[in-house]
């Protein structure tokens, strides 16, 4: 019941993210249908890791990066995205706290020394840090000092955009959806919602509410 109720949950970060990638990089149909079916974490992880690679490749062409892979460190944007990253980390930090959600107990990645959980709820977002990578890379350059703090004042000021929120039909600040999502959690945790609802940035949507389980304060 617990192996289920993980890869569901972790199924459902990873949907969100694969649709995040398929803004830049157009992804087949048929890999979603595929996540759809998977039931066991090393296969949901497995269809992240390919799509991902397949993204990482599209983004350092868009910005003239030859040869770079996201972990290589020599790279100036590649530590302005580890910045930017690490700022979004503590955000989410303090929701996951303040409601009394273990840090250290992930659902997507493997139980390690670090705060998964949080690196989990980051998963349907990191395309706003990656954008905000971009728009200074393409402002600053690739001078590493120039870039990182470029990065973290395009991400702030993109956090604090109003943006719509049609699962909870809301309009909020950007950062406020860091929140929704750790209640969103809870919520499905708790049973107040038979679905883990991820409240997305999107245009109001007619008909019924969705029952989300919570509210973004």
């Amino acid at each position: 019941k617990h192996g289920n109720k993980r890869a569901y949950v972790a199924r459902s970060l990873i949907s969100a993210r694969l649709k995040s990638m398929a803004q830049r990089c157009p992804l087949p149909d048929a890999v979603f249908v595929k996540l759809s079916r998977a039931r066991d974490l090393a296969s949901i992880r497995n269809i992240e890791a390919l799509m991902t690679k397949r993204y990482w490749a599209v983004y350092y062409a868009d910005l003239g990066v030859t040869d770079s892979v996201r972990r290589d460190k020599s790279l100036a944007i590649n530590l302005a995205l580890d910045a930017a990253s690490f700022f979004m980390f503590g955000i989410l930090l303090r929701w996951v706290t303040l409601h009394r959600l273990s840090p250290w107990h992930g659902f997507l990645h493997e139980p390690t020394t670090y705060a998964a959980l949080c690196y989990d709820l980051m998963e349907p977002y990191r395309y706003w840090f990656e954008n905000a990578a971009e728009r200074a890379f393409r402002s600053v350059g690739d001078d590493a000092e120039k870039l990182t703090g470029a990065t973290i004042n395009e991400l702030k000021e993109a956090l604090e955009m109003d943006v719509t929120v049609p699962q909870t039909r809301q309009v909020i600040a950007r950062k406020n959806l860091l929140h929704g999502i750790t209640l969103a959690l809870r919520a499905y945790l708790n049973g107040d919602a038979a679905r883990f609802v991820i409240p997305m940035e999107g245009m109001k949507r007619a008909g019924r509410p969705l029952t989300a389980g919570y509210r973004i304060p």
